[in-house]
């Protein structure tokens, strides 16, 4: 993932849709943000449309996903993919935005 945020200032050279940067801006009176988002909007609104959602249903995924990414959390593992699958899914509920991951036939 390390590599992923090496490309973060050149989207060009990164196929995700959306880069989170964690940072500690703590130090020397910092406003205490915890990361950055870029994303590519283009490519947000195709997802979207390839996926049926709204836009901004989608980017609001891409959102809650990018944050628990901040907060710690990895889906390299299939226990801590499911994890976090499962918090994204908890959290889209309260705003109400449908699961992400189900499967419409």
């Amino acid at each position: 993932m390390l590599a992923v945020f090496g490309a973060f200032s050149k989207p060009e050279a990164c196929p995700q849709r959306a880069l989170f940067r964690r940072i500690d801006d703590t130090a020397g009176g910092g406003t205490g943000d915890v990361g950055r988002r870029k994303t590519r909007t283009g490519t947000e609104q195709a997802e979207a449309a390839e996926k049926g959602v709204s836009v901004q249903d989608h980017a609001t995924h891409l959102l809650v996903h990018g944050t628990l990414h901040l907060l710690g959390y990895d889906h390299q593992a299939d226990a801590d993919a499911a994890e976090m699958e499962a918090r994204e899914i908890r959290a889209l509920a309260r705003l109400g935005i449908s699961d992400p991951y189900a499967v419409n036939d």
